[in-house]
């Protein structure tokens, strides 16, 4: 995968923040975003980096079109 950090040219607007917790489509569960993404150049998009699991433990990566912000119900 061809990636370039983002303060080497003009890319979208980033739609999450590090500490954002989202959801991933095709995926149960939640997912904490935990650096700043890098640009695909094969997806022409964000690939943001996630951990989930007991601890964080696991690591992945996951592509802005995929990810959606996970709203926590109010009780």
């Amino acid at each position: 995968m061809n990636n370039m950090n983002s303060n080497n040219g003009t890319y979208p607007k980033k739609k999450f923040s590090i500490h954002d917790i989202v959801t991933i489509e095709g995926r149960s569960g939640t997912f904490h975003i935990y650096a700043e993404p890098s640009w695909s150049n094969e997806y022409n998009q964000w690939l943001y980096p996630y951990d989930y699991g007991l601890g964080g433990a696991s690591e992945g990566y996951g592509l802005e079109k995929e990810l959606k912000l996970f709203k926590r119900s109010k009780d």
